[in-house]
């Protein structure tokens, strides 16, 4: 694969690449195309943060112009009629002053072939021709395969190697997946997994995270594609225990408080948790079809006394028992009742975003 980092403008062609390849043909031999808006706007938004783009294509209709004049593209930029690809294409790279390995153009059919091959990087979607598929650097897992799934969004070359990497969550988690979206990524939510949650009694409390986190990653139902990254991920709640006294006496071990069972479980360990410090662990586990990489993250947490009136009344309404420790701090319980946090916010709801923001990026994204 070409550096990618080197890409600093993208060309394309249209029918079967920013289109389904699709047309439609009117009674005077007008052609009519159906684009995405999305990608529209991923056109604009990379023009508006200074990435060059252009648009080659053999089609001559007007509204392919008229399409990509609204997306804010020069209208030299947009090249209609091209005899030869090629030929538009330097003409491109010289306008912008750019060497043609420092461009990404994507193409679908054979007379792509040869601009796909000069570009830094060629790329085609999975129906493309095949000798347009021999012929490039990245083929999309996808048919027809456009702008906005290969990287060019939310400020122009959004780290282009999202667009060679697909990502999946490998958890039903509605406060992770909403945690992971504000991060400004796409993924899929993928929960098949083979992993059985044990570990053996002389595992400290404080790397059972880890050691699900992984659990989880391995037990992934298939092999990941090349193109793929998965993240799983683990949160626990954990009572600290008592250290060994100086004249001896044996230290009690900590308690982890998983999920409720019921509301009886769910109130006594809001009882427990009442007017102590606790540790809020979650261990996230990133893997590709070549290494994998687990971070753990640490938050402290303090609850005023909690009366009982109080937990049960939290426990009735907000029927906690898919969370660990039975509370989410950021429901009523965790309004009234938690005093001091020592560590990431967002660590508690159960995933610590800056940690895993800086994972991704390890892995490309």
């Amino acid at each position: 694969m070409a550096d990618l980092k080197k890409i600093r403008a993208f060309a394309f062609d249209i029918d079967g690449v920013m289109t389904d390849g699709g047309l439609l043909c009117d009674l005077n031999g007008e052609l009519y195309r159906c684009f995405d808006a999305k990608d529209g706007f991923a056109v604009r938004m990379a023009s508006m943060k200074g990435y060059p783009v252009a648009v080659i294509t053999g089609g001559r209709s007007l509204t392919i112009r008229a399409r990509y004049r609204t997306c804010g593209l020069p209208q030299e930029d947009i090249y209609l009629g091209s005899r030869d690809k090629i030929v538009d294409f330097r003409d491109f790279c010289r306008r912008y002053k750019l060497d043609a390995s420092e461009v990404m153009y994507f193409g679908d059919d054979i007379p792509d072939i040869e601009t796909m091959q000069a570009a830094g990087v060629g790329a085609c979607p999975c129906d493309a021709v095949p000798e347009a598929i021999a012929a490039a650097d990245w083929v999309s897992s996808r048919p027809a395969e456009t702008a906005r799934r290969l990287g060019i969004r939310r400020g122009g070359l959004y780290k282009i190697v999202l667009g060679m990497k697909r990502l999946i969550l490998g958890s039903n988690s509605p406060r992770r997946r909403e945690l992971l979206k504000g991060l400004g990524v796409d993924f899929t939510i993928d929960t098949e997994n083979y992993f059985q949650e044990n570990f053996g009694p002389d595992v400290p409390y404080d790397e059972v995270p880890r050691l699900m986190a992984e659990g989880k990653s391995d037990g992934f139902h298939r092999p990941l594609a090349e193109d793929e990254i998965l993240i799983t991920a683990d949160t626990m709640v954990i009572l600290p225990g008592s250290p060994a006294g100086a004249s001896g006496t044996t230290g009690r071990r900590g308690e982890i408080l998983g999920k409720p069972k019921d509301r009886e479980d769910a109130i006594r360990m809001l009882r427990d948790l009442s007017g102590r410090e606790h540790h809020v662990i979650t261990a996230v586990t990133v893997r590709d079809c070549h290494r994998r990489k687990t971070i753990s993250d640490t938050t402290e947490v303090w609850f005023k006394p909690l009366t009982d009136a109080e937990i049960t009344w939290y426990v009735d309404t907000y029927k906690p028992f898919d969370k660990a420790g039975a509370y989410a701090i950021q429901e009523w319980i965790g309004y009234i009742g938690i005093s001091r946090i020592d560590g990431s916010y967002f660590n508690v709801v159960g995933f610590p975003v800056h940690r895993v923001y800086e994972l991704l990026r390890e892995f490309g994204v």
